[in-house]
């Protein structure tokens, strides 16, 4: 009994290994096709790294750090209060991510300048905050432009660590989304990822998931897919907000579903 289930589990795997080899090859010749041969790589997710200017990332950290301090003035907090929300919401994503890798190093303490910068935006928000919400519109389009820069070095990270496909995109999800998340929950808040709204937690994984999905699979290089990825954030983030896209509560289906259920039994009547 043991070896015949044993031989099963083998010949299941060992056909989901080769449809997924078959999906994987149809999928890169479709690419190959349609793209420059610059855009295809033969390298392993887990080699190279995904080239992002220190300038953008210094951007990101800026404008994440910029909505910890206005969060700070909106409660009246301290000095203390501003620094801790401009650290947490600018840098704490990446930090998440990188305590569950463990053995990587946290990248926000390798230089003083993501510190400096995160201090120097939530300073600048909690002192000149009318100033600063009157730039609210750039700063939504450098936050969308950020959410998704965050979300593919987060699922880079992730794939260089040698991480599978879905804990990838998580970790990416988290590293674009985790700031706001610890922000609100240090000012008392249910975090906004998690209320109805508009569609910032699904940019953020809509963007990890088709980098992941892009070097993976598709084999795509990693500056390509991210390039496409980080589009896909601005797409979901500016269309959520122009057409006014938002996620609403789950309705409760019991009624609906059990409601059929008596229904079908009323018509078939009693059993005998």
């Amino acid at each position: 009994m043991d070896a015949t289930l044993l031989a099963l589990v083998s010949t299941a795997a060992t056909a989901a290994a080769e449809t997924t080899g078959a999906v994987e090859s149809a999928l890169t010749s479709i690419a190959a096709g349609m793209l420059p041969s610059a855009a295809i790589t033969t390298l392993p997710a887990t080699a190279g790294q995904v080239s992002v200017p220190l300038s953008l990332e210094l951007a990101a950290v800026f404008v994440g750090a910029v909505l910890g301090g206005l969060a700070a003035a909106d409660h009246r907090l301290d000095i203390m209060g501003m620094a801790t929300l401009g650290i947490t919401t600018g840098l704490g994503g990446g930090i998440i991510r990188d305590v569950i890798l463990l053995d990587h190093g946290v990248a926000a303490f390798s230089s003083s300048s993501y510190l400096l910068t995160a201090l120097l935006a939530s300073a600048l928000a909690y002192f000149f905050t009318q100033v600063v919400h009157r730039l609210k519109p750039v700063l939504f389009a450098v936050d969308a432009v950020s959410l998704g820069l965050f979300a593919i070095v987060g699922a880079d990270k992730a794939l260089r660590a040698g991480l599978l496909v879905l804990p990838a995109i998580m970790l990416g999800t988290i590293t674009a989304v985790g700031g706001g998340m610890l922000r609100d929950i240090l000012v008392g808040d249910v975090p906004k990822l998690l209320k109805p709204g508009t569609l910032y937690g699904l940019a953020a994984m809509a963007s990890a998931t088709f980098f992941v999905l892009l070097v993976d699979y598709v084999h795509i290089t990693k500056g390509w897919a991210g390039m496409v990825a980080v589009a896909l954030a601005i797409a979901v983030r500016g269309l959520s907000a122009w057409l006014r896209w938002e996620t609403k509560p789950a309705p409760d289906l019991s009624p609906a579903v059990f409601g059929v259920a008596r229904r079908i039994s009323r018509r078939r009547g009693p059993t005998r």
